[in-house]
């Protein structure tokens, strides 16, 4: 899912801009994240729309959305959750483990296995950004 964020410059000015360790996924949880703990407000506006030309999507990519998605939300989680993360831990290896393991064949299911381990793995080492094998491939 796409999130679009409308702010007013002063708040970007107050809290900053996105943290490019996120890279593609997250980065607007953390951003709202620490837009509220430093006193700002933020809504959701469910029946939004806003129209753009071009895809915006990772899903189905290589496994893209598997290894930033488990990367990333434990990246939120080691950032704001202090004492819950080794439960925000469980919780995220658990849910992309069973994505993964739901795929129906099983060369689609070991792939995207692999994908969210190499998340996991790249989380406990601290690499974050863009993941080495893209950059390789972008040159």
């Amino acid at each position: 899912m796409l999130v679009r964020i409308v702010v007013r410059m002063v708040a970007v000015d107050f809290v900053g801009t996105f943290d490019e360790q996120f890279y593609l996924a997250w980065d607007n949880v953390d951003w709202c994240v620490r837009l509220r703990a430093l006193g700002w407000g933020a809504l959701v506006v469910p029946g939004s729309r806003i129209f753009y030309k071009g895809t915006g999507s990772i899903r189905g990519e290589n496994n893209a959305d598997f290894y930033y998605g488990v990367r990333n939300s434990l990246l939120l989680a080691h950032k704001h959750a202090c004492v819950g993360y080794w439960s925000a831990l469980a919780c995220v290896a658990g849910r992309h483990l069973a994505r993964a393991v739901a795929h129906r064949n099983s060369r689609d299911r070991h792939k995207a296995l692999d994908t969210v381990w190499a998340g996991l793995r790249d989380h406990w080492r601290g690499f974050y950004g863009v993941r080495g094998d893209e950059v390789r491939r972008a040159c």
